[in-house]
């Protein structure tokens, strides 16, 4: 039943072969700081001393720049694999991310950097 939305915009970086953090934005489409630092983050030449899973949540979402198409993904965790379009994408993080530890970046003050330290 998961097949009617796209995959996951997921981007492992760093060494090992499972990410041991998380990094997500986009879980509401329509919060565009917190989407463009994962993605300078994905692009930047980073010295990870762990795994790092780079993730926007709601890709399509993203794409039609609204906070959500069915239901607020931020709502539904840990979501139900045969629930509405968002409730399933959030049971597919939770069964990709298991155990680690997992961050979120949402509202980015226009004046402030926006720092990743181990």
């Amino acid at each position: 039943m998961d097949g009617d939305f796209g995959p996951l915009d997921v981007t492992v970086r760093g060494p090992g072969a499972e990410p041991e953090v998380v990094v997500v934005a986009g879980v509401h489409g329509d919060e565009r700081s917190g989407i463009r630092a994962v993605n300078r983050l994905r692009e930047a030449d980073l010295d990870l001393q762990r795994g790092v899973a780079f993730v926007l949540a709601n890709p399509e979402a993203i794409e039609a720049g609204e906070r959500y198409l069915d239901s607020d993904l931020n709502r539904v965790f840990p979501g139900d694999p045969d629930g509405d379009r968002e409730e399933r994408i959030a049971a597919r993080h939770c069964v990709r991310s298991g155990a680690c530890i997992a961050t979120s970046v949402t509202r980015v003050h226009p004046n402030r950097r926006v720092a990743v330290a181990p």
